[in-house]
């Protein structure tokens, strides 16, 4: 009898535990997104500092995904003083879960913060 309560308790506790820790692995995770988008947007300024303009995906960051691999890199609205780089999660990833800040996005200027829930995952 012993036996059987402490198993109930057991899996009572895991119920509980499970999806709290999952949720701390995908925002954990979420800084992948944060130093890649960095990463990205200081090898735009490179780039332009030896060129006229930013420079496209194939010029920055070839690899086109992150640098843990759970986000796609994408750089678009590229001219000469303006470029958006998006994370959003890779395919199969369980970013996927991350349904609050599913796509990531930082501009010349920085993070962009348009929306509560962008502030939220920016903490801003």
């Amino acid at each position: 009898m012993e036996l059987v309560v402490a198993m109930v308790v057991v899996v009572i506790l895991a119920t509980l535990a499970i999806p709290v820790y999952n949720q701390h692995v995908i925002k954990s995770r979420r800084g992948d997104a944060y130093a890649t988008l960095q990463m990205v947007a200081l090898a735009q300024e490179q780039w332009r500092a030896e060129h006229t303009t930013y420079g496209s995906l194939a010029n920055v960051w070839p690899q086109g995904v992150s640098k843990g691999g759970y986000y796609t890199i994408a750089i678009s609205n590229v001219t000469a003083t303006t470029f958006m780089v998006t994370a959003t999660p890779a395919a199969n990833s369980s970013q996927l879960k991350d349904t609050s800040c599913l796509v990531l996005q930082l501009d010349q200027n920085g993070p962009v913060v348009v929306t509560n829930a962008q502030k939220t995952c920016w903490n801003k």
